[in-house]
């Protein structure tokens, strides 16, 4: 049985949470979004007629000069993932690094008797 909601929006309750950060709201906003995507790896998706799966791709880039909060943002969120395990790489990264990260984080899952692959990395 699920708990009880602790906020009604979570993209809403991430930003609270930070608003007495100096980070700007839009970064809170993106942090927020990308924590989501982040969670949900590649189990959720839209079938579309002909039975063409459309899996969601986010490519979210904080661009901003140093010391302005990207990192300020980023910190609860990457702490949360990764205490629910989802797996991350560090943005420099060699490219064989990189790949050896997603070659460990494979899933297979077996969904109406038909198996499914994906690696999904959250790069932070």
């Amino acid at each position: 049985m699920a708990g009880k909601r602790k906020v009604d929006d979570w993209i809403n309750g991430y930003c609270e949470m930070l608003q007495t950060t100096e980070s700007p709201d839009i970064y809170k906003k993106w942090v927020a979004v990308s924590t989501i995507a982040a969670a949900l790896k590649r189990k959720c998706w839209l079938s579309w007629h002909n039975h063409v799966d459309t899996h969601p791709n986010m490519y979210i880039v904080l661009v901003g000069p140093p010391a302005i909060g990207k990192g300020m943002a980023l910190g609860p969120a990457r702490q949360m993932l990764s205490s629910i395990g989802i797996k991350m790489s560090a943005s420099c990264t060699t490219l064989q690094a990189m790949i050896e990260d997603l070659l460990s984080c494979t899933d297979t899952r077996i969904i109406d008797g038909i198996p499914m692959i994906s690696s999904s990395l959250t790069v932070v």
